[in-house]
């Protein structure tokens, strides 16, 4: 089964990567500076499991298929395809997504320190509430940064000022809001249902 996984993961990042270089093209012959970075930055990103692994860093299949799939339907599905403009929702999904998805990282990390256990749980809860939201602010930087470069309007600024910037903080929020709530209930009921589960499950 794992080693279907790790085809399956491949595979996936393969395509990404060879559909992304192909469009590209066109955007070389087209002198389009701004969409050719879009469209070749997918390449580091989606390796950067590979990239970490190289470095030392131990990285679980499971971890590494959860981050190529998200950067799929985040990055290429939404910017590269476009659904972002397409699909007028995308947007916040993706966002909520990366909530519930930084939320599980961040206790990933500390279950890794072996200190998930030893901690108190609103230690725990600040500690993903603090990755979530750092990751948040980080993309939306990204986002004002590239903007102003190249002359985008990746944030609505011209159309909705911080509006949209709000809404995509929230919705990552929101997400680790889920996932938060539901480890307190089983951390104070001593239980084990979808996060700590899964959580352990990982590796």
């Amino acid at each position: 089964m794992m080693k279907i996984l790790k085809l399956l993961n491949t595979i996936l990042i393969s395509v990404v990567i060879t559909i992304s270089v192909y469009l590209s093209v066109f955007d070389i012959i087209n002198n389009n500076i701004y969409e050719i970075l879009i469209k070749l930055f997918v390449i580091p990103i989606i390796l950067l499991p590979n990239i970490i692994r190289k470095n030392g860093f131990k990285i679980y299949l499971s971890e590494e298929i959860i981050y190529t799939l998200f950067i799929f339907v985040s990055y290429f599905l939404g910017s590269i395809i476009d659904l972002y403009n397409k699909i007028y929702f995308y947007d916040t999904l993706m966002h909520f997504l990366s909530g519930v998805l930084t939320s599980i990282l961040a206790l990933d990390i500390l279950k890794r320190a072996n200190v998930i256990d030893k901690n108190k749980i609103y230690i725990n809860v600040l500690f993903v509430f603090g990755i979530t939201f750092m990751v948040a602010g980080l993309w939306e930087i990204f986002e004002f940064t590239t903007d102003n470069i190249f002359g985008k309007d990746a944030q609505k600024v011209l159309t909705t000022g911080v509006s949209d910037t709000m809404k995509d903080i929230i919705s990552a929020f929101l997400g680790s809001l889920i996932i938060v709530v539901s480890y307190i209930y089983e951390k104070v009921n001593n239980m084990k249902l979808f996060v700590i589960n899964f959580i352990k499950s990982i590796g």
